[in-house]
């Protein structure tokens, strides 16, 4: 190619324009607008984030948490109830035999609990006869002892006493004796309910499978207010 002089200056201009048109080579510069914004936003996400987390140390759990907390600790908290001492009920037959608290494998279990006020239940419990024919009893008596706790604190303990009397009824042919009965007694807010005295002979036993002979109450206990 032949250049002309003085056209060598305009002509270099030219060339060093659209070179630097060309894609990739644009001089090294300050970032687009597009990178600077992204980064910082990237920034000040990082700084919430760590102001987030300094708050969190200097107040402490959330109020979630801190409710969690407290109703793990309401679990253990003092309360008032009663305590029957069912289990440990004396049966004093006419006889002269006396039966040292029910059978707990015979018996409904549910009365050796903690009776908060409101509490009601029912079940039957068994006392195992081995010395006398309990279809030749005239009467038993049951006596036991409830305990009252205040805020899980011992407070006082009433006597419950109840006479069961005219037994002469006859046996049907199981060997079963059923006599409805209507005997109640509250005391301090507690109140005991016996509806039916069964006497069993030649039985067999729920738990055991063997024959057994045995007097059986049907009986309800009702927690009310020691007020």
């Amino acid at each position: 190619m032949i250049l002309r002089k003085g056209s060598s200056p305009i002509i270099i201009i030219c060339i060093l324009f659209f070179l630097f048109s060309l894609p990739g080579c644009q001089p090294a510069g300050e970032p687009d607008a597009g990178v600077e914004d992204d980064f910082v936003e990237q920034e000040t996400g990082k700084l919430a984030e760590e102001e987030s987390a300094g708050e969190m140390d200097e107040t402490g759990p959330s109020e979630d948490s801190a409710g969690d907390v407290s109703s793990g600790a309401d679990t253990g908290s003092p309360v008032d109830y009663y305590w029957p001492w069912l289990s440990h009920g004396n049966l004093l037959l006419s006889s002269g035999e006396a039966i040292l608290g029910p059978d707990l494998f015979e018996s409904d279990l549910g009365f050796i609990a903690e009776f908060p006020a409101g509490t009601e239940y029912s079940g039957r419990v068994i006392w195992l006869v081995e010395g006398s024919d309990v279809f030749a009893l005239e009467w038993v008596d049951l006596s036991f002892d409830v305990e009252y706790y205040e805020q899980n604190e011992w407070s006082f303990m009433v006597t419950f006493d109840f006479m069961i009397d005219n037994l002469q009824a006859g046996q049907d042919a199981e060997g079963l004796k059923e006599l409805p009965l209507d005997l109640y007694d509250q005391q301090d807010g507690f109140a005991v309910r016996i509806d039916k005295i069964v006497l069993g002979k030649n039985q067999e036993g729920d738990f055991s499978g063997e024959s057994i002979d045995y007097i059986a109450l049907d009986i309800t206990m009702v927690a009310k207010d020691n007020q």
